[in-house]
């Protein structure tokens, strides 16, 4: 699709030090410098945030605009943003996040197809140290009916007609944003070249805690979508899930034999606390239903693509 002009945008709050190596991983993109723009809402940030966006403003060469909203959450920090690009694709990321030098050029690659409404692509873990950062959460989007925005893109016309982001979710507006895309037929396309290194969390105690928050969010997303998110076949998959990762990881010491081996069952054992912890946040969500029911209009749509 050539070189459309592109928005770059981010959200970000309390993270002064990690957004000044996000900007700057942008900053040196590859894509044509004069046909992209910047965009970052700063929400509410206590921090010193402004300085480092004031530093941008005066380095960049090509557009930079920031914002600051008092402390609304990130769907509406995004919302905000939205409003204020001109791309005609925006792309998504984390203020946690270091995007690949070719990530903008390799996210655009998968545009040609006009049915294609968003593509999104890797996400490895930034620097790891602790065998947590390493194993501890899998960003793979290949197959999934959305895209994490810490590595995503959208035409922009599609992001407007679908209003932004929910703002009345507790959590996991990128998951509501890529169904209500899907609903409205557009296919969502996977870039595995299309690389954003995140920093994942550095203890199993902030990886459980995390999780467990997503489980009471995505009990939220599951009372918006009445027939969509069916919270019973979730919890039974990710249960089943768990059983299956810690039986693998119960033989790990008669199969192990090298380092890779090792590896892949480490990688098993995380992904079963990833799975229990987010099982039980659901249930958690479930017992305080009045807390973490979703406040706005009920969808009773059935789609014909299944949640992942």
């Amino acid at each position: 699709m050539g070189n459309p002009f592109v928005s770059v945008l981010l959200a970000t709050y309390n993270r002064k030090e990690w957004l000044r190596e996000c900007l700057e991983s942008i900053y040196n993109q590859s894509y044509p410098k004069e046909r992209y723009e910047i965009i970052v809402v700063n929400d509410g940030s206590t921090d010193g945030t402004e300085e480092v966006l004031r530093e941008y403003e005066k380095k960049a060469q090509y557009m930079f605009r920031w914002y600051t909203q008092m402390n609304r959450g990130k769907a509406a920090a995004m919302n905000l943003g939205i409003k204020n690009t001109r791309g005609e694709i925006i792309c998504f990321t984390d203020d946690d996040c270091i995007a690949d030098k070719n990530w903008i050029k390799n996210l655009l690659k998968e545009f040609d197809d006009e049915k294609v409404g968003g593509v999104g692509g890797r996400i490895l873990a930034y620097m790891p140290k602790k065998l947590v950062e390493r194993y501890g959460v899998s960003f793979d989007q290949e197959g999934s009916v959305s895209l994490a925005t810490g590595n995503a893109a959208y035409r922009a016309h599609i992001v407007r007609a679908v209003d932004g982001f929910d703002t009345r979710l507790i959590g996991l507006e990128d998951i509501d944003f890529g169904v209500r895309v899907r609903g409205r037929g557009y296919k969502l396309k996977y870039a595995p070249e299309a690389v954003i290194y995140h920093r994942n969390y550095d203890s199993l105690d902030k990886l459980i805690r995390r999780k467990y928050l997503e489980g009471k969010q995505l009990y939220n997303l599951s009372t918006k979508y009445v027939h969509y998110f069916n919270v019973k076949k979730i919890i039974l998959k990710l249960s089943l899930g768990a059983i299956k990762r810690m039986v693998l990881f119960a033989n790990s010491s008669i199969i192990i034999k090298n380092k890779n081996k090792e590896g892949y069952f480490l990688i098993e054992i995380f992904e079963a606390i990833v799975c229990v912890s987010v099982v039980l946040g659901l249930i958690g969500g479930i017992i305080r239903r009045n807390t973490y029911g979703y406040r706005g209009d009920r969808i009773y749509d059935r789609f014909d693509f299944e949640f992942d």
